[in-house]
């Protein structure tokens, strides 16, 4: 059962508003174009380690503050004073939006830009697109730097496009194995397995319809009415306060005991299918006449509803068990990284004959 609260956050003030979305947009555009700038260098070995728990932080930080923004943030603005109004037309897909040194920058540079981050395609476009259009204008004027320097030979480049291109490789080489090993028996062994583990945790759960009313004796007035015959879910729909079960006949669909407030549940658990209140239950919301429609143990969820769970599940226990099974195959020894004055460097560890 939830409270209905009136809502009583105040409208923040247009202008406080704008500037919070704009300060996200403005912080995330520059996270992303730091991380594809740099990407590139970061894509091998220890290097590639570093980069992906710096993305995944980076991932969380913007996560939590686009999240933070929604919740504060006013979205009711005037549609009279958004948009740039430097703007003579709306940009749709292919429009040029703007020149440097006569190469274009269209629209579609600007979608594709969106595309890579979830959190801009949350904001408003006619805050997200001036943002993004500069951060476009930036980039393409230092290309062109970048293209006057030409850096094809210069060796750090060469060192940097050499490791991209090996972390590259061994991405798509482990990718590509582990789709293959992922095969739908594999799924629904781990589906099986998670099953069996829901099972063993799964709570009663009772079906039941509810009237809510304000006073103990309009509550009276309804359960003499069920008594002499009326039907349950009309008087729900004709009744009851809660109107959002009431346009059901006051179905509340599965619950278990935590879902509800106690004195709801304590009732509602302690009936036998098919039975209805003969008292009003009393809440912090009103009065109750409860029917019991059914009960069960809670059912896992279906093989459908946790494939994409299961297949992250298993991609990455995949990966762990190559994984160990090359280091066991592999001839591996391992040194100290400083022996002592006068001591040889001798293996420390052997993993394969």
């Amino acid at each position: 059962m939830t409270e209905k609260k009136k809502n009583t956050t105040q409208k923040p003030a247009e202008t406080s508003s704008r500037n919070n979305n704009s300060g996200l947009i403005i912080g995330l555009v520059v996270a992303v174009v730091v991380v594809l700038a740099l990407g590139a260098y970061f894509m091998s070995g220890e290097e590639m380690n570093k980069v992906s728990n710096t993305e995944q932080a980076t991932s969380s930080d913007m996560d939590q503050t686009a999240q933070n923004d929604t919740d504060t943030a006013d979205t009711d603005i005037d549609e009279a004073d958004v948009g740039n109004a430097g703007m003579a037309n709306e940009a749709t897909s292919g429009n040029v939006i703007a020149e440097v040194n006569g190469e274009p920058i269209t629209q579609n540079d600007v979608d594709e830009f969106v595309a890579q981050v979830p959190q801009l395609q949350q904001q408003p476009a006619e805050q997200v697109m001036p943002v993004v259009r500069e951060e476009l204008i930036t980039a393409k004027v230092v290309d062109e730097r970048v293209a006057e320097a030409n850096l094809e030979n210069n060796p750090e480049v060469q060192k940097r496009m050499q490791q991209a291109r090996e972390g590259i490789m061994r991405s798509v080489y482990l990718e590509q194995m582990v789709q293959e090993e992922m095969t739908d028996e594999r799924l629904r062994e781990e589906y099986n397995a998670f099953k069996e583990q829901q099972s063993a945790s799964s709570q009663e759960q009772v079906r039941a319809r509810h009237i809510l009313v304000a006073t103990e004796e309009e509550a009276d007035n309804i359960i003499t009415q069920l008594e002499e015959g009326a039907d349950f879910n009309e008087l729900a729909t004709e009744e009851s306060t809660d109107t959002a079960s009431g346009a059901t006949g006051g179905d509340l669909g599965y619950f278990t005991k935590a879902q509800m407030v106690p004195e709801f549940s304590e009732a509602a658990f302690s009936m036998e299918e098919g039975e209805v209140s003969s008292e009003p239950v009393k809440s912090q919301f009103g009065y109750h006449i409860i029917k019991v429609e059914d009960k069960r143990m809670q059912p896992a969820p279906t093989f459908e509803e946790t494939k994409p769970f299961l297949e992250v599940q298993v991609r990455r226990k995949i990966l762990e068990e190559k994984l160990a099974e090359w280091r066991e195959e592999a001839d591996v020894k391992i040194y100290n990284a400083e022996p002592a004055t006068g001591a040889s460097s001798m293996p420390e560890s052997t993993t394969a004959e």
